[in-house]
């Protein structure tokens, strides 16, 4: 009986030191490990997977060749996102709450105080944004993103390390979650809902809206406050997962974005779509991405002088979205970027954990980054 006791006391802290990388493991066994815990479909499946990718023409999915396409596809998604209202770099936030107090902070390093500001949109939907000022700061500032996993209160790590750094720090959430609301809308022809997925946004779809706007008009409003409000000289941003989806897409439309970095985030959709989960409404939009693709956003996000996207993948994502499927287009976006010369594209494999999260490998990967 006692041998049966040690045996399993042995096996849970094994595991637990596994989960939580307290020991070493070479990639052999982290990648077992990863294939037993939360199958990497990728990495399973790349007999059955890559040639079926590689069957996909990527030069097609290319609608960039010059400076002049830029410009034309930037305008296409701003055109396809705010449709009949404006995209406005004027634009300030509904609401502004300083120095507001949230116990859940209290105890990070060098937080000089928190600022709240409320964006009101479309059909009551509401986004809040916590401006985490650093005392002692650099006078640059991060954007975090924190993605469909809720508050980003969830991402306190992330934000810690970089206010620690002499960073500032906007953090937001995707909408309707965490802090933002859930509005009650009545929808012609449907009647009376509460918004609670972004499947939902679908509804509100027509000629003259874009429930996409709701993704993106916080960060254009942040943007807008933090640099007519604070003195600041460089803007970086940094988001997992759908927070990473609304990275690369801002980064896109926004050159005022210097740097960016996508942790743990959709794959273009002929390989994300190859694979068996159900992606979400806002990176599968086909009236969006038949116009502008995955490809084109990253050149957009990349481009222009001193700026560049990261991607950061996961290896072994207990999510999805990890594995080696990037190596299929990788060339493609680079040979781009090569000729347009101006900006920079890098895809980052992280095989230090078996997670869906920015590791310490990822921040710090993104802080030499963001220095040089």
């Amino acid at each position: 009986m006692k041998i049966i006791i040690i045996i399993i006391i042995g096996i849970f802290i094994l595991g637990y030191s596994i989960g939580s990388n307290s020991i070493p493991f070479d990639d052999t066994v982290k990648s077992y490990y990863s294939k037993l815990t939360a199958p990497n479909y990728y990495e399973q499946n790349l007999d059955e997977i890559l040639p079926i990718l590689y069957q996909t023409d990527i030069q097609s999915l290319i609608h960039i060749d010059n400076e002049n396409d830029i410009t034309k596809t930037r305008n296409q998604i701003i055109d396809f996102v705010w449709k009949e209202s404006k995209f406005s770099k004027t634009k300030m936030p509904s609401k502004i709450e300083l120095d507001i107090q949230d116990e859940r902070y209290d105890d990070i390093i060098n937080l000089e105080k928190i600022d709240k500001i409320t964006i009101t949109m479309e059909y009551g939907v509401e986004s809040y944004a916590y401006v985490f000022l650093a005392k002692q700061n650099n006078k640059d500032i991060v954007l975090y993103h924190q993605g469909h996993d809720g508050d980003f209160v969830k991402g306190k790590k992330t934000i810690e390390f970089f206010l620690e750094k002499g960073y500032s720090v906007v953090a937001f959430s995707m909408p309707l979650l965490g802090m933002n609301n859930q509005p009650i809308v009545n929808i012609e022809n449907i009647g009376v809902i509460k918004m609670k997925t972004h499947e939902q946004f679908r509804l509100l779809d027509s000629d003259n809206f874009s429930s996409i706007k709701f993704f993106l008009e916080p960060i254009l409003i942040a943007v807008n406050y933090i640099e007519y409000s604070y003195n600041l000289d460089s803007i970086f941003m940094v988001g997992i997962s759908g927070g990473g989806w609304t990275t690369t897409m801002y980064s896109a439309i926004d050159d005022r974005i210097e740097k960016s970095f996508s942790v743990g985030t959709m794959l273009p959709l002929f390989i994300s779509l190859n694979a068996p989960s159900i992606p979400h409404y806002e990176s599968v939009l086909l009236e969006l991405y038949q116009k502008v693709s995955y490809m084109d956003l990253y050149i957009l996000s990349s481009f222009g002088e001193n700026r560049a996207q990261i991607k950061i993948i996961n290896k072994f994502d207990s999510c999805c979205h990890g594995g080696i499927s990037y190596q299929v287009f990788e060339e493609e976006i680079m040979e781009t970027m090569e000729k347009l010369n101006n900006g920079n594209f890098t895809i980052f494999l992280d095989d230090s954990h078996n997670g869906h999260k920015i590791s310490d490998t990822a921040l710090q990967v993104i802080l030499e980054n963001i220095r040089n």
